[in-house]
């Protein structure tokens, strides 16, 4: 298996930590596991959702697409048992998302200078939309001007469009893959989630044109898959919170288009808190209900039947902790969740030495002015940083 470079220890205290961070109960991983070996034989599809903020996106990894701890994960998930295809892409890595989120160009700036690391966005309708539910978690982008387009481009031989219907009258938009012929979609004056899938494209990249012709276009994001191997869907976006996700939204609710019943996994990685507990936003009790009411509602379903296989990832907390310096309760009670969900937990708070110095002394922070090299950022971690993280994280999945 093609393991990260950079990530790997470096001294007898990351050996001597490395059982404390992850803890995998007995018999956890049997979906993911049987899923796993029907990708590695080529005959089936191995699927993992990532749930997280900023640092499981990628930031501030000089390339998103390649070398953030979730891109990591896949490339190395997918040299093991089978490429699967680049998985979902949603409209938070965009321009439009991200100046809204941050309040500044500073993410966009950079990432959009770099292939494929973000969604292009032309016209001037698009605006930001965030009291909706489906694959994004209440995110996507929305126009109601006739020609605006927004396109990315994904791998696999089939493609799924993810949009939501406005419910405020008839609409109509288009879709081209690789410059192809325009087909229009007519949506329904009832809000919901749609899926709109391509099938027979040929292996490798594909350039996806989604172009508003009239009425109301939200587009969550764009999938790419083949028909075997692993997919890592990575749902993660800056500056979010588990109670996008807590399944009391909707309907659409998000956490069933999160491994639920409408876009179902075999594992679900819950890598969420930072931007409520460490912030002060919320409780400790409230950050850690959100992802036990998300964990019900992905396994209390007739569909899913509760095969789903689960997994947290606590992240370092760097000097980020200043809301009221509770992030060794959450760790504490999150692992306490993990254990009564038989789901898997990795403790990086742990790796880190609960110290931001520590792996500052080790270049694993990034820099946000220059992601290019290490730098000094209170939460997001380096190229290094992000390998580390992959590498943990591989070592449980792939156990």
């Amino acid at each position: 298996m093609a393991i990260p470079s950079g990530g790997a220890p470096v001294n007898s205290v990351d050996d001597r930590l490395s059982a404390l961070e992850s803890l995998v109960p007995a018999g956890w991983g049997t979906v993911w596991r049987a899923a796993r070996g029907r990708a590695a034989a080529g005959i089936g599809q191995a699927r993992l959702h990532v749930l997280g903020a900023s640092v499981a996106r990628g930031f501030y990894a000089t390339d998103l697409e390649s070398t953030g701890w979730v891109s990591l994960v896949r490339s190395g998930l997918q040299s093991a048992y089978g490429d699967g295809g680049s998985g979902f892409r949603g409209v938070f890595d965009s321009a439009l998302f991200l100046d809204a989120a941050d309040g500044n160009t500073q993410k966009s700036s950079y990432y959009g200078g770099k292939a494929n690391n973000l969604w292009t966005v032309a016209g001037s309708g698009w605006a930001n939309i965030n009291y909706v539910s489906g694959p994004t978690g209440r995110d996507a982008i929305i126009t109601n001007h006739a020609g605006d387009t927004a396109s990315i481009q994904v791998r696999g031989t089939t493609v799924s469009i993810y949009t939501l219907d406005a419910g405020a009258g008839v609409g109509s938009w288009t879709y081209q893959v690789d410059g192809g012929a325009a087909t229009t979609i007519n949506a329904p004056a009832v809000f919901g989630a749609r899926k709109t899938t391509i099938t027979g494209l040929a292996a490798g990249t594909h350039t996806v044109l989604l172009t508003s012709v009239s009425g109301y276009l939200m587009v969550c994001g764009v999938s790419g898959e083949n028909n075997a191997g692993v997919i890592v869907n990575n749902l993660a976006k800056s500056g979010t919170d588990g109670s996008q996700w807590n399944g009391t939204d909707g309907p659409p609710v998000s956490a069933d288009w999160a491994g639920g019943v409408s876009y179902p996994a075999d594992l679900v990685i819950w890598n969420l808190s930072e931007n409520e507990v460490a912030t002060g936003a919320v409780s400790v009790d409230t950050a850690v209900l959100n992802a036990r009411l998300f964990f019900d509602r992905i396994r209390d379903n007739a569909t899913v039947n509760g095969l789903v296989d689960l997994a947290v990832v606590l992240d370092h907390a760097g000097t980020y902790d200043s809301g009221g310096h509770h992030w060794h309760e959450l760790g504490a009670k999150l692992r306490a969740l993990a254990a009564s969900y038989s789901a898997a937990f990795v403790d990086l708070w742990a790796a880190g030495l609960n110290s931001w110095n520590y792996w500052n002394s080790l270049g694993y922070w990034g820099n946000s002015a220059n992601p290019a090299v290490s730098g000094t950022d209170f939460v997001h971690p380096s190229n290094t940083g992000h390998a580390f993280i992959a590498r943990r994280v591989l070592d449980v999945l792939t156990s």
